[in-house]
């Protein structure tokens, strides 16, 4: 074979188009992939728990331009054992070109997310109202910190930082800020709920169209002091391929102190196995830093049904729990096995495409 097969003049044009869209420069992890092309959804979240208690908070602003041309900016608000409600959901409506999408802030409706930026981020903050369920009002008034060390890092699923700017895969997650304490305050109509080191988190997500299926789960587990110790996030998913759903491919990173074990070998259907059921996820991983799994449980009474709509204007349906139980283990290949538990404090996402009787659609 001759030397210079490789170099760019040998190269077919989609060849040398796909290598130039790798090597395009990364961008931070919060800026708006949106160019205003058709066919396009992007979501920034937030969440927070508290540490003792059954109490929960999600805030998201999302992107959606239709394939018909038209392009909205929604704001989304979940509680969870706060006010009368066990859950209650609310959500405004904005044209796109109301809202306002920047590295460092993100604003639709009356939600505004104010981004950090940096390794390890600087903190944010959000502020915000929307109606929902009985006509009450939710507001918030928040403010985070981060975390110390590794876990304040930003934190991907992916193996490599191509799949998160390059073309593969289609739908993108990052998580810019996997562990945050936060404060300041939440209402509820005639209800308010102080915010003091409330254990959070901070994602962005976004691609051409909602995933097929999926689950996912994202934790924090504190110690006594409800100082965040460790975190894991994981998921197992199934895309279209030729029109017909592949097996669950599945990730899991998990940190503690300043250690960190990835479980990222995504088609390597061998080293995984994985569940999902009613409101429930099991993930057992292998990988070249040992074996971990991951196993979350949601109470009913703590799951809303978040309707997502996708640019063809079909719905996909998120059953979501800021209040699920987990369990995780991990047995290093150059350390100590351990095992973390809490009752409450994961956040437990499964993505389906038929709605779940039980729940009201909120869309």
């Amino acid at each position: 074979m001759p030397s210079n097969c490789t170099t760019p003049s040998r190269r077919g044009p989609a060849m040398s188009h796909l290598l130039s869209r790798l090597k395009r420069p990364t961008r931070t992890d919060n800026a708006p992939r949106y160019t205003a092309t058709t066919g396009h959804y992007e979501s920034w979240f937030i969440r927070a728990n508290h540490p003792t208690e059954p109490k929960a908070l999600w805030l998201k602003t999302t992107i959606l331009h239709r394939h018909d041309g038209s392009a909205i900016a929604e704001a989304w608000c979940a509680l969870f054992g706060i006010g009368e409600r066990p859950t209650w959901v609310g959500k405004a409506t904005v044209p796109v070109a109301e809202a306002r999408f920047a590295d460092s802030r993100v604003q639709a409706a009356n939600c505004e997310l104010e981004l950090g930026q940096g390794t390890p981020l600087t903190g944010a903050s959000a502020t915000g109202a929307v109606h929902g369920q009985d006509a009450l009002q939710a507001s918030w008034k928040l403010r985070s910190t981060p975390a110390e060390g590794a876990l304040a890092t930003q934190m991907s699923l992916f193996p490599g930082r191509w799949m998160i700017d390059g073309p593969f895969p289609k739908n993108k997650l990052l998580t810019p800020a996997p562990s945050v304490l936060m404060t300041g305050e939440i209402r509820l109509g005639e209800t308010r709920v102080n915010v003091d080191g409330w254990l959070g988190m901070q994602g962005h997500n976004w691609g051409q169209a909602h995933a097929f299926a999926y689950a996912w789960g994202h934790v924090v587990f504190p110690d006594a002091a409800g100082r965040p110790i460790c975190v894991a996030e994981g998921f197992s998913g199934r895309i279209k391929v030729a029109g017909r759903a592949t097996p669950h491919l599945s990730a899991l990173t998990v940190r503690r102190g300043d250690r960190r074990w990835r479980f990222d070998r995504l088609i390597d259907l061998w080293s995984q196995s994985s569940q999902i059921g009613d409101m429930t996820w099991r993930l057992r991983m292998r990988g070249r830093d040992g074996e971990a799994s991951i196993a979350m449980k949601a109470p009913p009474e703590s799951v809303v049904c978040l309707g997502y709509e996708n640019p063809d204007t079909s719905l996909a349906y998120c059953l979501n729990s800021k209040l699920s139980a987990c369990v995780l283990r991990v047995n290093p290949i150059d350390g100590d096995a351990f095992e973390l538990r809490t009752d409450h404090l994961a956040a437990l996402e499964i993505l389906t495409r038929e709605p779940d009787d039980r729940y009201p659609v909120a869309a």
